[in-house]
């Protein structure tokens, strides 16, 4: 009995391949995933470019929190320097573009804004600026010394 269940397994692997060539004749263009049990899928270009798509988006996401969280710290800093309190505890992306950098590469240059007080009464702004994921500048606007 075991060998007819193992013949069995082997023609269904067989057919399976069998199908995935079949479909690849078709001009199915795709990726076929292996998994333990045998199965292959295969995802037309359709799929393969709106899941290319999503890891994109994903990769900027991931790399855009990483640069906030580093504007956000610049901007600490620079507020604790000066002597002057970041309201909100936070920045935000105003302006964002494509720049080159020292090396020549195409990079993102982004500004983050913020918004601090000296007093309580006023409020200013301040901007970082990041080409990449470099900070190339704080700025503070002009405000009274108390």
């Amino acid at each position: 009995p075991f060998a007819v269940l193992e013949d069995l397994i082997v023609m269904m692997q067989c057919l399976i391949t069998i199908d995935c060539i079949v479909f690849r004749h078709q001009l199915m263009i795709g990726l076929r995933l292996f998994f333990l049990t045998g199965f292959c899928f295969m995802f037309d270009l359709q799929s393969v470019l709106w899941l290319t798509l999503i890891v994109i988006a994903v990769y900027y996401w991931r790399g855009a929190l990483l640069v906030k969280e580093r504007a956000f710290k610049a901007a600490q800093n620079r507020c604790e320097e000066m002597q002057v309190q970041l309201l909100d505890e936070n920045v935000y992306l105003r302006r964002l573009w494509f720049k080159r950098n020292e090396q020549g590469k195409l990079s993102l240059w982004r500004a983050f804004y913020f918004e601090f007080t000296v007093s309580g009464a006023d409020r200013y702004f301040g901007r970082v600026i990041m080409l990449g994921s470099r900070i190339t500048q704080v700025e503070l606007d002009p405000h009274r010394v108390h």
